[in-house]
């Protein structure tokens, strides 16, 4: 999770993404830490089922109106598998920073809010 009700780890490992990837969020103040994380100017893809929610809040290079499963299941379809080895030296970093985090003590929410939260998750 990232925002104002995050892990420290979290929100770091957004800040250097080169790209952020918002499902069914409507990237408001708490979602994004009061629009600074990810830092204004990370390219950012949106998907929701609300169209209205699209492009809303947070400046996207693309969003699509669509359902999170639906959505993600075609992207992930569509995925490059010859390039994952490229991502590995990032997630082991990702994962590290996540184990090493404190977490914080106020109640945490989930940015995604979404009709398929589970699958969305899975996805992610």
């Amino acid at each position: 999770m990232c925002g104002s009700y995050s892990r420290e780890s979290a929100n770091r490992v957004v800040n250097r993404a080169d790209l952020v990837c918002f499902i069914g969020s409507e990237t408001g103040g708490m979602t994004t830490h009061f629009w600074a994380v990810p830092k204004i100017g990370t390219p950012a893809i949106q998907i929701d089922i609300d169209p209205e929610a699209l492009g809303r809040n947070y400046p996207c290079v693309a969003m699509v109106n669509g359902d999170a499963k639906v959505t993600l299941a075609a992207m992930l379809k569509a995925t490059d598998k010859g390039t994952a080895g490229k991502r590995k030296a990032w997630i082991d970093e990702t994962q590290a920073s996540a184990a090493s985090g404190t977490r914080n003590t106020m109640r945490c929410s989930l940015p995604i809010r979404c009709r398929s939260i589970r699958h969305a998750c899975a996805a992610i």
